[in-house]
C-alpha cells in the first residue's frame, strides 16, 4: 500500500544514514506529523523537542513503566526541565496484558467483589478464569513440549 503523503526510510549506518541524522533530514522538510520509533539518546531526544517547539506534531515511544517515568527518563537523558515541558503536550503509558503460561496455569474462580470493582459484567457460570502459578524450573525445553 502506498500513501503519497507518507515517507519512510531504513537506517543504513555503513551508507551515513542514522537514525539521528534521518530525523535531522527530516525536518528540514515541511512536514505537519512525524512519527519517530523510539527516543534512545539525548541527541534525538533534543531534535524531537525541537520538532515540539516548531508547531509540528510528532509521536513518538520511550521505555517507561509509567507516564511519570517517560517524563523521568527524558530529565535523566539530560533534556533540560523548560525545553521539555514546553514542548510535550501529552504523555500516555500502556501496559500490556500478560499471557499465562500454558503449562503452569491453573483454573479458578475470581471473588465476586474483584469482578464488581473491575465493573465487569460476566456470565460466572460460562466463564472459565485461568492465572498462572509458576513452576519448578524445568528440564525440557519449549520445542520439546511443541511450543507455546
Amino acid at each position: 500500500m502506498r500513501f503519497p503523503v507518507w515517507r519512510r526510510w531504513q537506517v543504513n549506518a555503513a551508507k551515513g544514514l542514522t537514525y539521528t541524522q534521518g530525523f535531522t533530514n527530516l525536518l528540514r522538510h515541511d512536514t505537519q506529523v512525524v512519527l519517530i520509533s523510539e527516543i534512545r539518546n539525548l541527541e534525538l531526544a533534543k531534535l524531537v523537542m525541537q520538532a515540539g517547539h516548531t508547531a509540528q506534531l510528532v509521536f513518538s515511544t520511550i521505555h517507561s513503566a509509567t507516564t511519570e517515568g517517560a517524563v523521568d527518563r527524558l530529565l535523566d537523558m539530560g533534556v533540560e526541565s523548560y525545553v521539555l515541558f514546553n514542548a510535550v503536550k501529552a504523555v500516555q503509558a500502556q501496559r500490556l496484558v500478560p499471557r499465562n503460561c500454558p503449562f503452569c496455569r491453573e483454573i479458578y474462580q475470581p471473588e465476586p467483589y474483584v469482578l464488581e470493582r473491575a465493573g465487569q459484567v460476566v456470565d460466572t457460570e460460562n466463564a472459565v478464569w485461568r492465572r498462572g502459578v509458576g513452576m519448578r524450573p524445568l528440564r525440557w525445553n519449549r520445542k520439546s513440549r511443541g511450543g507455546w
